[in-house]
Parts: structure tokens; C-alpha cells; sequence
């Protein structure tokens, strides 16, 4: 009877530790702001950036995003993004910008005027 008891005991305390360990995985990576989904596509004429960024604080942030192309600002937006809410980016390069066909582009994703970036992306084209 009391290896039963222990059993048992020993299989609740495990159910407890996995459940503790299952719930801080899933909040130690959660940020404020995120970007979500980064993808880079590429076409005839040529490339496509996109990014979700979900704002996951209760209130309205805003947001900057910037975009270089080896180093030089190409393009850029300000956002305001509802709490709770996500707003999907979208910049077009054309092939035609980039003569000798490689290059390097960047964006970089601000919150609320903060120096350090809550993203920071490198695509490297060819």
C-alpha cells in the first residue's frame, strides 16, 4: 500500500515539474513587440519583403520601421498598432535598384522611439 502511495506522489510531483516547465517555455519568449512571419520573396521583377508585428501589450504602440539596401535607407513607415493588435509590413525592391544584382537588405523595427530595436533583419540578395 505505501508504494502505491509513493507512485502516486511521485507522478503528481512529476505532472506539477512538466507543467511549471511547459508554462515558462511558453512565456520566457514573449516580448512586448514582436515580428512575426519574415519572409523575403523573390519575382520576376524583384523582391518583396514582408513581416507581421503583433503588439502584445494591452495598449497602443507605435511603432518604426526602417529599411536599407547595403547600408542606405530605401524605405521606412511609422505605425500606430492597437493593443492586442498586428499590422503586416510590405516593401517592394525592385530588381532594377540593385545594378549589380547582389546586395544587402536590412530592416530594423522600432517601439515607441526606443533606441535599441525590438527586430533586427538581413536578407542577402543575389
Amino acid at each position: 500500500m505505501s508504494r502505491k502511495i509513493i507512485y502516486l506522489a511521485s507522478l503528481l510531483v512529476l505532472g506539477g515539474l512538466l507543467t511549471a516547465l511547459a508554462a515558462s517555455l511558453m512565456t520566457s519568449g514573449a516580448r512586448s513587440g514582436e515580428v512575426q512571419r519574415e519572409q523575403l520573396i523573390e519575382g520576376d521583377d524583384g523582391w518583396i519583403l514582408q513581416f507581421d508585428i503583433v503588439n502584445r501589450d494591452p495598449v497602443p504602440a507605435e511603432y518604426g520601421i526602417s529599411v536599407t539596401l547595403d547600408g542606405q535607407a530605401v524605405g521606412g513607415d511609422g505605425v500606430s498598432i492597437i493593443g492586442g493588435g498586428k499590422y503586416s509590413y510590405i516593401y517592394h525592391l525592385q530588381r532594377s535598384r540593385l545594378p549589380s544584382g547582389m546586395g544587402e537588405l536590412g530592416f530594423r523595427v522600432f517601439k515607441d522611439g526606443a533606441p535599441e530595436p525590438v527586430e533586427n533583419g538581413t536578407f542577402f540578395l543575389k
